[in-house]
């Protein structure tokens, strides 16, 4: 409360100073080299100066920190929201009051807003244009709090919950239809281009929660989300290249221009990313998710428990490890780089092993994939146990501590290894959670249980 009051004692000497001058105080010192203000309401601002910013800032990042608001606000929207309040109660409060009273007055106010700010704050659907199945007729699914459903379906319930009206709906269909991407409407073309292409929509429920901050976890929850149906594909890495958010990626081209001296230059051109979903047949689909149902389910629970950790759901810690091997695993599979791509698939069977490193990496992998250390990996030629030295110790750890004097060769083998293991890893694990619901202990993943 010290720190609180001593910021708002500095604001306010700053404000006197300011409304004792006769004219803006430009500074000459402050890098800035504008006139600073703050909005009042819709139509006036206050002026300021650095001081009051710098304090303002302070008060911001003490209150986030001392509220735990990191799971509810990003610092960067949450310092918007404070400056905005600040405004509307300086540039109304009464100078000629005690100190003591506009201190307290302040502050009163300023929690008062921000509860009041944080009470308002509603369940929002966040959609994202997906590549998904390259086939319309599957059904909409869900895994936990994110819907996936073709894209005119997910248009017509937009209209059925009042999302958007009949003439917006026309037009859309209409530019879906004739595979026209722009339209002179702006709001229509915004719509239009945030799904693109997409035959399928993505779609995201978060509760009470800043816009911002709200908005990067239903990018990520929906990345994840994504990552769980590409687990079943053996070939994951190059399946979320057709399993992918617009958000995240156009499809284009990598292009590099080559030259041998005493010939032309010529052009090596790479997809970035398929224009197209992969294809499944709806059926085989169906029975994918139905025989699944509890892998799925155990998915849902890690995306609802990443979005609320408030939930109350008795296997949490086992729900967080997962989220984040997930987290991993997506970057790894998304990572150009062969040898950062092992960095992160490493880390993410580190994490289902909580952290223990090599050894009870190998553990995971007999007790969960029933592969012995002795047993050999036949597209290296090499032992489980060699494998995961090769994976964990060389490429992970030695990369990470700047002693691998192997970076300019081709680990693209040894990746593909990693991502292997790492992907069944991943599957027996939230299989495995599901089957134990009552079970809270991360270490237990790697048991024989």
């Amino acid at each position: 409360m010290h720190q609180i009051n001593n910021r708002i004692s500095n604001i306010l000497d700053e404000l006197i100073l300011i409304q004792k001058s006769d004219q803006s105080i430009f500074e000459k010192s402050d890098p800035l080299h504008l006139l600073r203000t703050i909005p009042v309401n819709e139509f006036e601002s206050l002026q300021t100066n650095k001081k009051i910013d710098e304090n303002i800032i302070d008060l911001a990042n003490y209150l986030y920190a001392e509220k735990s608001l990191a799971s509810t606000f990003t610092a960067e929207e949450f310092l918007t929201i404070v400056s905005d309040i600040f405004g509307s109660i300086l540039g109304k409060i009464d100078l000629d009051l005690s100190r003591d009273q506009n201190i307290a007055s302040v502050y009163e106010k300023l929690i008062l807003k921000l509860n009041n700010y944080k009470s308002q704050l509603a369940t929002c659907e966040y959609s994202f244009g997906c590549m998904l199945f390259d086939n319309v007729n599957i059904k909409s699914f869900t895994i936990g709090p994110v819907r996936f459903e073709p894209r005119l379906e997910w248009l017509q319930r937009k209209v059925n919950s009042g999302n958007l009206s009949e003439i917006t709906y026309e037009q859309i269909k209409r530019a879906w239809l004739e595979n026209k991407s722009t339209t002179d409407e702006i709001y229509v073309a915004s719509i239009i281009d945030a799904i693109g292409d997409c035959a399928w929509v993505c779609c995201v429920d978060i509760c009470e929660q800043g816009p911002e901050a709200a908005k990067l976890k239903a990018i990520k929850t929906a990345r994840l989300a994504i990552t769980s149906i590409a687990l079943f594909f053996p070939d994951t890495s190059e399946i979320l290249k057709s399993m992918y958010l617009r958000y995240d990626f156009h499809v284009g081209w990598k292009d590099v221009l080559i030259s041998t001296e005493g010939k032309y230059l010529t052009a090596s051109s790479t997809p970035r990313v398929k224009p197209h979903g992969r294809f499944i047949k709806s059926e085989k689909w169906e029975k994918l998710y139905t025989e699944q149902s509890l892998y799925f389910k155990s998915v849902g629970n890690v995306l609802e428990y990443f979005l609320n950790p408030n939930l109350n759901i008795s296997n949490h810690k086992i729900l967080y490890t997962l989220a984040q091997a997930l987290i991993w695993f997506h970057e790894g599979c998304r990572e150009d780089d062969s040898l950062i791509s092992i960095v992160k698939l490493a880390s993410s069977l580190d994490t289902l092993a909580c952290g223990k490193g090599d050894f009870d990496i190998k553990k995971l992998i007999e007790n969960r994939l029933g592969i012995r250390k002795e047993d050999r990996i036949l597209s290296l030629n090499i032992t489980m146990s060699n494998a995961i030295d090769q994976i964990y110790n060389y490429g992970r750890s030695r990369t990470l501590h700047g002693n691998n004097e192997k970076i300019r060769d081709d680990w693209s083998l040894i990746k593909n290894c990693a991502e292997l293991l790492a992907r069944r890893c991943l599957i027996k694990c939230i299989e495995w959670a599901a089957s134990n619901p009552e079970i809270n202990e991360p270490k237990l993943l790697s048991s024989k249980t």
